[in-house]
């Protein structure tokens, strides 16, 4: 059982120096790493599936913040099973084009869900609306106990929701999409959440 907490530690750690060494974002590091050892081991893909993702989502944050410091700032990256959401607000098209291009040069990617928006008028009143219908609605998906919470992850931008994740029934994804949709000031839902036997998920034997 020791032996089998080595490996992750190790690499949570050396994950964790790339951002440092490049970005200097010490307490994201912190709080992403504490986040994934906390709640890994219960969700369905798993700690080591949770480990990869965290570890492709910081490949990709790098990535672009190599590229270019705008589209750090702009991009969000949330990463599933390989499955990368890009969430967030560009000035332009090409921005976005690009985003989708240095996520693609990532290995582990195994899909990349594009949703940006190209609009360099949004002000912090934008974030502050998103912030908290993301605070409202992942506080009813854990009060609901026909829902694995940890199995979702919620991304906003302008009262738009998007779920990624795993449902482990059609039902349980049901109840994910009312749950957002009728949380104050949502506009729109968009689900790009699977469920435990979708065939884009990776096989546990490759």
């Amino acid at each position: 059982m020791v032996r089998a907490c080595r490996a992750p530690a190790r690499r949570l750690a050396a994950a964790a120096t790339v951002v440092i060494t490049t970005a200097g974002c010490v307490p994201a590091v912190i709080g992403a790493t504490a986040a994934t050892v906390g709640v890994a081991a219960s969700q369905e893909r798993g700690a080591m599936g949770a480990l990869s993702d965290m570890e492709t989502q910081i490949a990709i944050n790098n990535a672009l913040l190599n590229h270019s410091g705008r589209l750090f700032a702009n991009v969000n990256v949330a990463v599933n099973e390989g499955r990368v959401l890009l969430r967030g607000s560009v000035p332009t098209p090409e921005d976005s084009v690009e985003a989708t291009r240095i996520a693609w040069t990532i290995s582990g990617v195994r899909e990349v869900i594009n949703e940006l928006n190209v609009d360099s008028m949004r002000g912090f009143s934008g974030f502050a609306s998103d912030n908290w219908i993301a605070t409202q609605l992942r506080s009813r998906l854990v009060r609901d106990p026909m829902i694995a919470s940890r199995n979702y992850t919620i991304e906003i931008y302008d009262g738009v929701v998007h779920l990624i994740g795993i449902a482990l029934s059609e039902d349980e994804l049901r109840r994910a999409t009312w749950h957002a949709s009728v949380t104050p000031g949502v506009r729109e839902v968009v689900s790009h959440v699977v469920l435990t036997d979708d065939v884009r998920r990776p096989d546990p034997a490759a």
